[in-house]
């Protein structure tokens, strides 16, 4: 009588165990490798769109205030070195002129222990002078990878 349960009895051999633990390891795998992917592309638009908006915010601010990222042109003193230039010549501003920590912090700018570089190219050729106009270039890079935003637009004086 044990011999007939015995052949009754519903089991799982061994070789169906092992496949289906296979089975679940490949799909675990698959899903582990999308989640890792996700997120280094999630971590990559993130300091893609950091580069964006503070190459925005930084144009925005130099039309609020352009003299705090560089010299504006006056009669009294000799025209600052983006007058006379075309816009396929700009002159680039990045920090190197800075004498104090608050010039410094505009063109590298700390966000999420990130140090971005920026900067600003201008120029002024004759049309844009009688127009009271300087065209302002903003670029924004990441230190580490290839990211980085252009912004272009006309301060007005």
């Amino acid at each position: 009588m044990g011999s007939e349960l015995a052949k009754n009895e519903k089991a799982f051999s061994l070789v169906e165990v092992l496949a289906s633990v296979v089975v679940v390891s490949i799909v675990l795998i698959g899903v582990l490798n999308i989640i890792v992917f996700t997120n280094k592309v999630a971590v990559s638009n993130n300091d893609k769109l950091v580069a964006v908006y503070l190459a925005n915010a930084t144009i925005e601010r130099i039309k609020e205030k352009p003299e705090d990222f560089f010299p504006l042109p006056s009669d009294a003193s000799p025209a600052p070195e983006y007058v006379g230039r075309t816009a396929e010549d700009p002159f680039s501003y990045d920090g190197t002129h800075c004498t104090t920590e608050a010039c410094e912090n505009l063109y590298h700018v700390q966000i999420n222990e990130i140090i971005y570089k920026v900067t600003v190219s201008v120029s002024q050729d004759e049309k844009e002078q009688q127009l009271r106009l300087i065209n302002v270039v903003v670029n924004v890079k990441h230190p580490d990878k290839p990211i980085h935003s252009k912004v272009e637009g006309y301060v007005n004086l």
